[in-house]
């Protein structure tokens, strides 16, 4: 999928972009070198965000959730990716039905974007072992909570292109509390997912009840 076509239909200007040119900040999202540069900036914009997706956009998709995602995760704004999480859990979109986004002008980013699918099924296959299935209501009974106890679970699967997705050559760490980095991969804070595509950041704090 090309960035640069992905849309293609007449703009929708029902919305609040109008009144509120920071409604969305950004499609696509600056890469991580300059999330961080500007970290302040940044997590300005995206506290005035009102919209989850680009004004030319009428609906929300697996892949603007997937960037919002990657935001999350580099500007380390730990309550707005659990929340992105879990709204992609409840719209019910599989992880494996991410599309690629092709992002290759910018490789940093790339890589951050093909991590996050493998934190998505990590996430959401802890629910499933516990008997929560994504066809499942926020709101349970007990009825239905011990009939899911008891099905076979489906588990989440990465899309196929993250894996393809090669690894940065250089190191990229991407600060936690405080702008503090981790110095070596040999950290046990130090995520395993981020790791496969040479980056170096803390374990995100992906879990949601």
């Amino acid at each position: 999928m090309n960035l640069k076509n992905i849309f293609s239909h007449t703009p929708c200007f029902c919305r609040s972009d109008i009144l509120n040119p920071n409604a969305y900040p950004r499609f696509p999202p600056p890469p991580p070198e300059e999330l961080l540069s500007r970290s302040s900036y940044y997590n300005n914009l995206l506290s005035q965000r009102e919209n989850l997706a680009p004004p030319d956009s009428p609906t929300d998709t697996p892949l603007f959730a997937l960037y919002r995602l990657y935001e999350h995760l580099v500007l380390n704004r730990t309550t707005g990716l659990r929340n992105e999480l879990e709204r992609f859990w409840f719209n019910k979109w599989p992880v494996s039905s991410i599309p690629d986004p092709q992002d290759h002008s910018e490789p940093a980013r790339y890589a951050v974007l093909a991590c996050i699918p493998a934190l998505m099924a990590l996430a959401f296959n802890k629910r499933i072992e516990l008997g929560i299935p994504r066809r499942a209501d926020a709101i349970m009974s007990m009825e239905e909570i011990e009939k899911y106890r008891n099905e076979e679970r489906v588990y989440e699967q990465v899309p196929q292109w993250t894996l393809s997705v090669k690894p940065l050559q250089a190191i990229l760490k991407i600060p936690h509390d405080g702008g503090e980095t981790l110095e070596s991969f040999d950290d046990k804070r130090a995520s395993p997912q981020l790791r496969e595509k040479n980056i170096l950041c803390w374990q995100p704090h992906i879990h949601f009840i």
